[in-house]
């Protein structure tokens, strides 16, 4: 039965697609340095929706903890230790200590208060970044020496390829492992209904306050690697506009009713950006059109749509109808 269960599993898809595609991109023309790109996105946006699409909280900052964990690496190699696993649990940890802070002041919030918050935290987060220059190096951003593990130079795209591909399937597993635990149908039970939840005598606000942790912790670990990736680290993700970036990347793969809805939304998201800034600087507003074209038709997102109870060419037809302001049949 297990063995049925597995073979079915999405994840078991996913891990064979991204364990072949550094040798699928150079025939279509891709790098492999965009297939790491792309599960240091898909990690955080699967972090993120455990907050969002799993818990209903909506934050609009969560670039801050994206951040800190590539601030907290790169400071860590610089002051205490150049091993890599040090580097990235501290990244871990300066995140969800962050998370925990904040959210001891803001998390029995709701709806638009609760994202305000996270934006006027990400924003002060941002501004000590652009601006403490002895620590962070300020706008022009902290330098750091690329990593190595033992014998694995991580300087080498494809074992760095490889290296966070094993961190992102781990991750992946264990997100799915708490959403199907009790702990995560108490945290859809939140989202749902709070005071039902309430009632039944669950304190939601721990809940929340582990979701909210949890995501932070993770956001801090693709922020770690995409410092190990690029060796240096900057404010620009800190801001609220790049933190809406996460937001459109949930939103947009179907995050909101489908755990994997993420992935793809990441994966859509960074391969556009890639292509499309190669033709012209305002990618984002090709990009914006995408986005609302979605939204209008597929309110659901796009694995969302496609699900079972809701993917069938009838469907999506009279959506188009309907947002064309057009009869439907």
């Amino acid at each position: 039965m297990k063995a049925k269960a597995i073979i079915r599993s999405p994840i078991l898809y996913i891990a064979l697609i991204f364990l072949i595609l550094p040798y699928v991109f150079p025939v279509i023309g891709g790098y492999t340095d965009l297939g790491t790109e792309i599960m240091i996105m898909a990690l955080f946006a699967l972090a993120y929706n455990m907050l969002l699409g799993h818990t209903g909280l909506m934050s609009f900052g969560h670039g801050a903890y994206f951040g800190i964990g590539a601030y907290a690496l790169g400071l860590t190699q610089l002051h205490f230790s150049s091993n890599i696993w040090v580097c990235l649990l501290f990244a871990m940890l300066a995140a969800g200590l962050a998370a925990f802070l904040i959210g001891l002041v803001i998390i029995r919030k709701s709806g638009i208060y609760f994202g305000l918050l996270t934006v006027a935290f990400t924003q002060m987060f941002f501004t000590i970044a652009f601006r403490w220059r002895e620590l962070t190096g300020g706008e022009d951003g902290l330098k750091f020496q690329p990593f190595s593990w033992g014998p694995l130079d991580l300087k080498s795209p494809l074992t760095l390829y490889y290296f966070v591909f094993a961190l992102f399937l781990v991750s992946m597993v264990l997100f799915y492992k708490i959403t199907k635990s009790p702990v995560g149908r108490v945290m859809r039970a939140n989202k749902y209904n709070r005071d039902r939840t309430m009632v039944l005598g669950y304190n939601i606000y721990r809940y929340r306050l582990f979701a909210y942790i949890l995501s932070a912790l993770f956001s801090g670990l693709a922020g770690g690697l995409s410092g190990v990736r690029i060796a240096a680290a900057f404010a620009e993700p800190m801001t609220w506009v790049s933190s809406g970036d996460v937001v459109m990347m949930v939103i947009l793969g179907g995050g909101l009713a489908n755990f994997f809805g993420p992935v793809l939304g990441a994966a859509i998201f960074s391969i556009l950006q890639d292509l499309i800034s190669t033709v012209t600087i305002h990618w984002m507003f090709i990009f914006g059109m995408l986005f609302v074209f979605v939204i209008l038709v597929m309110p659901e997102g796009i694995l969302g749509f496609f699900s079972k109870d809701q993917g069938t060419y009838q469907a999506f037809r009279q959506r188009m109808l309907k947002s064309l302001g057009m009869k439907t049949d």
